[in-house]
């Protein structure tokens, strides 16, 4: 045996979940292109998009869009977990992913409600280097970035663009580390980015990350702003950036 194969693959869990379960693995594919939301973002986007609940799935809170043939899934906290169900839905067919995210501010002049479209992770997690990614800056998939960039100028949707901290442990974000992140470029802080992205790049797929900012972390602390109307109204504007460019290229009126 290599040393080096690993010994517990996706493929496996999936064949153990199906043989359970008496389905056949066709039944379980995923869509190319799916959209990984939290579930407030994801709750947000089934009332505005017409969205398909799927019985038969391995992917938590599956649903497909059928006017645009991508699926919506329902995201998990953390690099790892990230890591896992990218490795799951790139077995069951997905080829590009578009992370539908919060994100906490690290400037005063960025605020909630603020939409960021990220160019990559600058990395605090400890997933990548599993994947061999050693570098400090995980960049998103540059195809996939420039479209929602385009998208969202395309339809007037305000958005900033660059990159991001990503950390897999908010309880340790010192005034340090906001200092530091800000010099490197950073504009906001999330946890799950570095994981998408690394196991991505890894396998030669392609993903990209909207955040709508819910809360500032800086010298005056913490402040929470989740359950706003800002917030909610950025998460509109997101949701029908995504979907506009899923119909333009599915060419539909």
């Amino acid at each position: 045996m290599d040393d080096d194969v690993p010994l517990v693959a996706s493929t496996d869990y999936i064949s153990y979940i199906c043989k359970r379960q008496k389905w056949n693995s066709e039944e379980v594919r995923i869509s190319p292109t799916v959209l990984v939301a939290t579930p407030f973002f994801l709750q947000v986007f089934k009332k505005i998009v017409t969205c398909n609940k799927q019985e038969k799935t391995i992917i938590r809170n599956h649903h497909l869009i059928p006017d645009v043939e991508a699926s919506l899934v329902e995201a998990r906290i953390g690099t790892p977990l990230m890591a896992m169900d990218a490795e799951i839905m790139i077995a069951l067919g997905a080829q590009r992913f578009i992370y539908l995210a919060f994100a906490g501010s690290i400037h005063e002049n960025i605020i909630p409600g603020d939409i960021i479209i990220t160019q990559g992770a600058l990395n605090e997690t400890g997933i990548p280097s599993l994947y061999g990614w050693d570098d400090l800056l995980i960049p998103s998939g540059p195809l996939i970035t420039q479209k929602l960039v385009d998208m969202a100028q395309k339809i007037n949707i305000p958005f900033r663009t660059g990159i991001h901290w990503c950390t897999d442990a908010p309880y340790r974000e010192t005034w340090g580390k906001v200092k530091k992140f800000r010099r490197e470029g950073a504009l906001c802080v999330e946890m799950e980015g570095s994981g998408l992205f690394s196991v991505c790049n890894y396998y030669e797929k392609s993903a990209g990350a909207v955040y709508v900012i819910t809360d500032v972390v800086g010298e005056r602390g913490w402040e929470q702003s989740w359950h706003t109307e800002d917030v909610l109204r950025g998460c509109k504007e997101v949701t029908t950036c995504i979907y506009s460019l899923l119909r333009e290229e599915r060419v539909l009126p």
